[in-house]
C-alpha cells in the first residue's frame, strides 16, 4: 500500500536513525549516559497510540537500522555531520557535508526503504490513516 505518509516517516526515520548514532560520537560519556538512562519516547506514542509491542518493534527496527547505517559511512562522514550540524546547518545541509558516494547513498535508499517497509508493517490500518490525515494538516 503506497501512502503519501511514506515521504514524511522516510524523513523522521532517517533523521532519527542517521543522527542516533553520530550524536553519541561528538558527546561527553556523562551525556551519553544520562540520556541511555532516561528512555527516549516515540513521538509518535501518544499521536497513535502505539501499544508497548509496538514501541518496541520499532525500536528494535531503529536500532538495526542504525548498526546497517553505521556500516555505510565512514568516521570522517559522521564528524563532517556534526561539525556541520554544530555550525548551526539543516539537516539536508549537513547530509551534503557528508559527501556520500553514489554507492553509499545507494545503500542508505535501500536500507531506509527496508526501514520503511518494516515500520509501516507495525501499524495498524488506523494509525496509518491518521498518519495520513496528519501528513495532510502538514501540507496545507
Amino acid at each position: 500500500m503506497k501512502l503519501k505518509v511514506l515521504p514524511l516517516l522516510a524523513g523522521i526515520a532517517a533523521i532519527a536513525i542517521v543522527v542516533a548514532p553520530m550524536t553519541s560520537l561528538a558527546e561527553s560519556p556523562t551525556i551519553v549516559a544520562q540520556q541511555n538512562a532516561q528512555p527516549k519516547k516515540n513521538p509518535l506514542t501518544d499521536l497513535l497510540g502505539l501499544s508497548t509491542e509496538q514501541e518496541q518493534k520499532l525500536a528494535d527496527i531503529q536500532q538495526d537500522t542504525a548498526k546497517k547505517l553505521g556500516g555505510v559511512v565512514t568516521p570522517a562522514q559522521q564528524q563532517r555531520y556534526i561539525t556541520a550540524r554544530k555550525q548551526g546547518k539543516d539537516r539536508q545541509e549537513a547530509v551534503a557535508a557528508m559527501q556520500l558516494t553514489a554507492d553509499q547513498q545507494s545503500q542508505i535508499t535501500a536500507i531506509l526503504q527496508a526501514a520503511q517497509t518494516q515500520s509501516l508493517s507495525v501499524f495498524t490500518p488506523d494509525q496509518l490513516k491518521k498518519l495520513q490525515d496528519i501528513q495532510s494538516q502538514q501540507g496545507q
